[in-house]
Protein backbone atom coordinates (compact mmCIF):
# COMPACT_ATOMS: atom_id res chain seq x y z
CA UNK A 1 0.00 0.00 0.00
CA UNK A 2 2.82 2.40 0.86
CA UNK A 3 4.42 1.64 -2.49
CA UNK A 4 1.18 2.47 -4.32
CA UNK A 5 0.89 5.80 -2.50
CA UNK A 6 4.52 6.60 -3.30
CA UNK A 7 3.99 5.81 -7.00
CA UNK A 8 0.84 7.91 -7.04
CA UNK A 9 2.67 10.90 -5.52
CA UNK A 10 5.53 10.54 -8.01
CA UNK A 11 3.03 10.48 -10.85
CA UNK A 12 1.40 13.69 -9.61
CA UNK A 13 4.75 15.44 -9.29
CA UNK A 14 5.79 14.32 -12.79
CA UNK A 15 2.48 15.47 -14.23
CA UNK A 16 2.85 18.85 -12.54
CA UNK A 17 6.32 19.45 -13.88
CA UNK A 18 5.28 18.32 -17.34
CA UNK A 19 2.48 20.90 -17.29
CA UNK A 20 4.96 23.67 -16.46
CA UNK A 21 6.06 24.05 -20.08
CA UNK A 22 2.67 23.21 -21.57
CA UNK A 23 2.13 25.16 -24.76
CA UNK A 24 5.85 25.67 -25.34
CA UNK A 25 7.91 24.04 -28.07
CA UNK A 26 10.65 23.21 -25.55
CA UNK A 27 8.20 20.95 -23.69
CA UNK A 28 8.94 18.23 -26.24
CA UNK A 29 12.62 18.27 -25.23
CA UNK A 30 12.01 17.46 -21.59
CA UNK A 31 10.54 14.42 -19.93
CA UNK A 32 12.56 11.58 -21.34
CA UNK A 33 13.17 12.34 -25.00
CA UNK A 34 16.92 12.09 -24.39
CA UNK A 35 16.69 9.68 -21.47
CA UNK A 36 18.79 6.96 -23.11
CA UNK A 37 21.28 9.23 -24.84
CA UNK A 38 24.79 9.19 -23.39
CA UNK A 39 25.19 12.66 -24.92
CA UNK A 40 22.42 14.38 -22.97
CA UNK A 41 21.74 15.20 -19.36
CA UNK A 42 18.38 16.37 -18.05
CA UNK A 43 17.94 17.88 -14.60
CA UNK A 44 14.55 18.52 -13.01
CA UNK A 45 14.24 20.43 -9.76
CA UNK A 46 10.85 20.97 -8.11
CA UNK A 47 9.39 21.07 -4.63
CA UNK A 48 11.56 22.00 -1.64
CA UNK A 49 14.82 21.98 -3.63
CA UNK A 50 13.41 24.45 -6.17
CA UNK A 51 11.95 26.55 -3.37
CA UNK A 52 15.47 26.97 -1.95
CA UNK A 53 16.30 28.97 -5.06
CA UNK A 54 12.87 30.69 -5.06
CA UNK A 55 11.56 28.77 -8.08
CA UNK A 56 8.65 26.43 -8.63
CA UNK A 57 10.27 24.68 -11.60
CA UNK A 58 13.85 24.41 -12.83
CA UNK A 59 14.58 22.14 -15.80
CA UNK A 60 17.78 21.93 -17.73
CA UNK A 61 19.00 19.93 -20.67
CA UNK A 62 22.64 19.73 -21.73
CA UNK A 63 23.66 17.99 -24.95
CA UNK A 64 27.15 17.21 -26.22
CA UNK A 65 26.29 15.68 -29.60
CA UNK A 66 25.86 18.27 -32.38
CA UNK A 67 23.26 16.02 -34.04
CA UNK A 68 20.96 16.65 -31.04
CA UNK A 69 21.25 20.45 -31.26
CA UNK A 70 18.96 21.39 -34.22
CA UNK A 71 15.67 20.38 -32.50
CA UNK A 72 16.76 22.32 -29.40
CA UNK A 73 17.50 25.45 -31.42
CA UNK A 74 14.20 25.15 -33.32
CA UNK A 75 12.21 24.84 -30.09
CA UNK A 76 14.05 27.70 -28.40
CA UNK A 77 13.68 30.08 -31.35
CA UNK A 78 10.01 29.16 -31.72
CA UNK A 79 9.28 29.94 -28.07
CA UNK A 80 11.61 32.94 -28.18
CA UNK A 81 9.58 34.48 -31.00
CA UNK A 82 6.67 34.77 -28.53
CA UNK A 83 8.75 36.16 -25.66
CA UNK A 84 7.77 39.47 -24.09
CA UNK A 85 11.45 40.31 -23.70
CA UNK A 86 14.61 38.75 -25.06
CA UNK A 87 18.34 39.08 -25.35
CA UNK A 88 19.99 37.06 -28.11
CA UNK A 89 23.40 36.84 -29.71
CA UNK A 90 24.37 35.02 -32.86
CA UNK A 91 27.90 33.95 -33.73
CA UNK A 92 28.99 32.40 -37.00
CA UNK A 93 25.35 32.47 -38.10
CA UNK A 94 24.22 30.29 -35.17
CA UNK A 95 22.38 31.09 -31.97
CA UNK A 96 25.04 31.48 -29.29
CA UNK A 97 23.05 32.94 -26.40
CA UNK A 98 19.36 33.44 -25.75
CA UNK A 99 17.59 34.75 -22.69
CA UNK A 100 13.82 34.92 -23.03
CA UNK A 101 11.19 36.24 -20.66
CA UNK A 102 7.85 34.63 -21.45
CA UNK A 103 4.42 35.86 -20.49
CA UNK A 104 3.46 34.85 -16.93
CA UNK A 105 1.34 31.73 -16.39
CA UNK A 106 -0.65 30.94 -13.24
CA UNK A 107 0.97 33.87 -11.44
CA UNK A 108 4.50 32.70 -12.20
CA UNK A 109 7.09 34.34 -14.39
CA UNK A 110 8.68 32.05 -16.96
CA UNK A 111 12.18 32.16 -18.41
CA UNK A 112 14.21 30.30 -21.02
CA UNK A 113 18.00 30.40 -21.17
CA UNK A 114 20.04 28.91 -24.02
CA UNK A 115 23.82 28.76 -24.47
CA UNK A 116 25.93 27.09 -27.16
CA UNK A 117 29.35 26.90 -25.54
CA UNK A 118 31.00 25.71 -28.74
CA UNK A 119 30.73 29.32 -29.92
CA UNK A 120 32.38 30.80 -26.83
CA UNK A 121 35.42 32.96 -27.50
CA UNK A 122 37.24 31.78 -24.38
CA UNK A 123 37.36 28.07 -23.60
CA UNK A 124 34.81 26.75 -26.10
CA UNK A 125 33.23 23.43 -25.17
CA UNK A 126 30.99 21.08 -27.11
CA UNK A 127 27.99 21.64 -24.84
CA UNK A 128 24.61 23.20 -25.55
CA UNK A 129 22.54 24.08 -22.49
CA UNK A 130 18.83 24.84 -22.28
CA UNK A 131 17.23 25.93 -19.00
CA UNK A 132 13.55 26.57 -18.27
CA UNK A 133 12.66 28.32 -15.01
CA UNK A 134 9.35 29.27 -13.51
CA UNK A 135 8.52 31.13 -10.32
CA UNK A 136 7.49 34.34 -8.63
CA UNK A 137 10.86 35.98 -9.28
CA UNK A 138 12.19 38.88 -11.32
CA UNK A 139 14.27 38.79 -14.46
CA UNK A 140 17.15 40.38 -12.52
CA UNK A 141 17.01 37.51 -10.01
CA UNK A 142 17.14 34.91 -12.80
CA UNK A 143 20.11 36.62 -14.45
CA UNK A 144 21.94 36.60 -11.12
CA UNK A 145 21.06 32.91 -10.63
CA UNK A 146 22.36 32.01 -14.11
CA UNK A 147 25.68 33.75 -13.50
CA UNK A 148 26.37 31.65 -10.40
Amino acid sequence: MKRMIFIFILTLVAAGTAQAQRGLAIASLFGGRYKHSPHATEIVVTGPKAERINLDVYRSLSVTDRALVPPVVRAVTSDGSKAVSKEVEYRQGRLYYGYYVLSPRNGNNRFIFYLDQSLARKQPANVVTLIYMEGDVSSAYIKKLIKQ
